[in-house]
């Protein structure tokens, strides 16, 4: 979910494994040359959720910490390779925080049915995390408690 941490958290968690560090969503922003929100208005959801699925795909995971975007799991396809290759794992925050952390969803690129609220949307997500991953890691305290969690599963 946006805001959860996945950039703070798996670039710091890059550098501590000395491994790769890759944000898909800046793939797509520097590859398309637009934001995310822009990209959004001019390809609509459903191509958008097409280039975010052909980018995870093309990730070469091996010794690599990736960041996806948060609608990723919208994914099945993508959420599929993710599982085959490498290990899962869905930072959890409270809806709470995501709110406290992120302003103005509208911008973000933030992909949602136009009837559900942003908290809906957050709850449907949080099924489908869970769903796909294969460690659960709460990340409501700071990014080396965090961290230590994460260390602790491997």
């Amino acid at each position: 979910m946006a805001g959860a941490g996945k950039s703070s958290v798996g670039e710091k968690l890059a550098l501590d494994l000395n491994k790769n560090f890759i944000d898909s969503d800046k793939i797509i922003e520097d590859e398309s040359g637009k934001t995310l929100q822009g990209l959004l208005i001019e390809l609509g959801t459903e191509e958008f959720k097409k280039v975010e699925r052909k980018t995870i795909q093309s990730i070469k995971l091996e010794n690599t910490v990736l960041a996806t975007g948060g609608s990723a799991v919208l994914s099945e396809e993508a959420m599929h390779y993710l599982r085959d290759n490498s290990k899962v794992i869905y930072l959890e925050v409270s809806f709470e925080d995501v709110s406290r952390r992120v302003s103005g969803f509208n911008k973000r690129g933030f992909i949602k049915d136009s009837d559900q609220t942003v908290e809906e949307a957050f709850l449907f997500r949080k099924g489908l995390y869970q769903q796909y991953s294969d460690y659960v890691v709460s990340n409501d305290g700071s990014i080396t408690a965090c961290l230590d969690k994460i260390k602790s599963l491997f």
